[in-house]
This record gives C-alpha cells, structure tokens and sequence, in this order.
C-alpha cells in the first residue's frame, strides 16, 4: 500500500470535513459546541491545506487555484473561511519555486475554476430544472482529473475526491441533524 496517498487521502478528508464546519457554523446556523469553534475549524481547515501543500505540490496547486476562485467570487466572506484561504496562500507563497515552475498551469487551472463556475450560476439561475444535476458538482472533480491526467499523477484527484467526501459526509449529517431539529419543534 502507498502510504503518500493514503496520508493525503486522510488530510484531504480532514480539510473536507473541516471546511464544512467552518461552512457550517457561519452559513447554516450550526451552534458552535464551544467559543471560538469557527474559527478552530478554519485553521485546521487552512493548516490541513498547508500540509496537502507540502505532501503533494500538485494537489496544493489545485487547491490554490480553487482558493483564489473562492476569493474571486466572494466565497470566504467569513473571519474563519478567510484564514484558511491566507494560510494556504502563504504556504504556496513558501512553495514560490514550484509555484513559479508551474505559474502557467496554476492561472489555467484557476481560469478553469472562474469560467466553470460563472457557467454553474448561469445554469441555475436560468434553467432551474439542471438543480439537481448542478448539485453533482462535476467541475469540481472535472478539473483535477483533468489536471491528474495531464501530470499521469493521481495525488490531485485523490485529495480532491477525499476532500470533497469530508465535505459531503458533513453535509449529509448536518441535514439530518436539521431534519430532526425541524420535526421536534
């Protein structure tokens, strides 16, 4: 067994997992267990970017560029969500040379995330009846299978897909959670 992929694949999970939270406290009315669990959840969140970072450049890379897309479209709005996105810029600010090597695909990659994503608010805000499909997520995956093949390295899809499995394992718990809140009221 490689154990690179299965570390990447437990830090990834973590940063999924960790993002959701941070998501969740800010977003959708989760009570924090205790003062200060946002922001706990975004500096795992941002240390578990470092760490992909550092145990898979080209995993970091993707995450980058998904970062910058994030601050482009205002979606680390909140005190927590911004400081795992800085953090994880300051690590690749640290992994300069690599970064620097792979400048060109970093800006592809980060385009592919904006066009994409302009393209997903256009479907669903005219053509509602693609909700459902939208809610799949595809570019998300898309993107670094893409990038994955065009490296012949399977790190940034493995961390993508093992971040995202975080995310949606809280995701899913977090609306039966809400499910059940809403029958007991």
């Amino acid at each position: 067994m490689n154990y690179h992929y299965l570390l990447l694949a437990i830090i990834s999970f973590t940063f999924g997992i960790s993002a959701k939270y941070a998501d969740l406290y800010n977003e959708h009315g989760l009570k924090e267990p205790f003062k200060g669990a946002s922001y706990l959840a975004g500096l795992i969140w941002g240390i578990c970017g470092v760490l992909i970072l550092i145990i898979s450049p080209l995993s970091g890379l993707t995450y980058i560029a998904h970062i910058l897309y994030w601050f482009q479209r205002i979606k680390l709005e909140y005190p927590n969500h911004a400081t795992a996105g800085v953090i994880v810029l300051l690590a690749g600010y640290y992994q300069g040379d690599f970064l620097y090597q792979h400048r060109m695909e970093l800006v592809a990659v980060y385009l592919a995330y904006l066009t994409t994503g302009y393209l997903h608010s256009y479907l669903q805000a005219y053509y509602p009846a693609m909700k459902s499909f939208l809610r799949l997520r595809l570019r998300i995956y898309l993107i670094p299978l893409f990038y994955s093949f065009y490296h012949h390295n399977w790190e940034p899809i493995v961390a993508t897909c093992f971040g995202m499995l975080g995310t949606e394992l809280i995701t899913s718990l977090y609306r039966d959670y809400a499910d059940d809140l809403r029958k007991n009221i």
